[in-house]
């Protein structure tokens, strides 16, 4: 028996905390890692479906809102998460007017006429693939608190951390 990149939700956590990427499973053991990436891990069938399911997809996570840093960029941004990891940092979102902040620490235009925020990330050409220089970031409708709001998903393979509030009083 052998399954390809199926996705399972841990039993008892919110989607998609816990959640993993099934990629085989025979008759003794189920071979997966942590949805987004990570090692791989093997757990015995039984034990394995003692603490994860085949993920339902009516069960999608829920909207948040959350404050980013990236590392190496002084200012904190206000995005939003579903959750989602890539290789254990965040994939934001954010609308037009947050992500365009990023013009202070690097080249980010917004194109009208596509409605794609575009990064260059070679600004000087001598370093990446042609190809490859500039990331494309398409907006997409999304639901918050039962409102459409515009999202741009703005570097959701680079190392984005959610802030960690600083008390004022210290």
């Amino acid at each position: 028996m052998s399954m390809k990149n199926k996705t399972h939700e841990k039993i008892g956590e919110t989607f998609p905390n816990g959640a993993v990427t099934v990629f085989e499973i025979t008759d003794q053991q189920v071979r997966f890692h942590s949805l987004g990436g990570g090692w791989q891990q093997r757990l015995p069938v039984e034990e394995f479906y003692k603490h994860f399911r085949e993920h339902d997809p009516d069960n999608k996570p829920k909207l948040e809102k959350s404050k980013f840093e990236l590392d190496g960029m002084e200012e904190i941004l206000e995005g939003y998460t579903y959750g989602f990891l890539w290789n254990g940092f965040e994939m934001p979102l954010f609308t037009k007017d947050e992500a365009l902040k990023l013009k202070a620490d690097m080249p980010i235009e917004f194109d009208e006429e596509s409605n794609e925020i575009i990064i260059d990330m070679d600004p000087t050409g001598e370093m990446v693939d042609p190809d490859m220089r500039f990331e494309r970031c398409e907006a997409k409708m999304h639901s918050y608190d039962g409102h459409p709001i515009e999202l741009f998903p703005i570097g959701d393979s680079w190392t984005w951390t959610r802030a960690v509030e600083e008390d004022d009083d210290q």
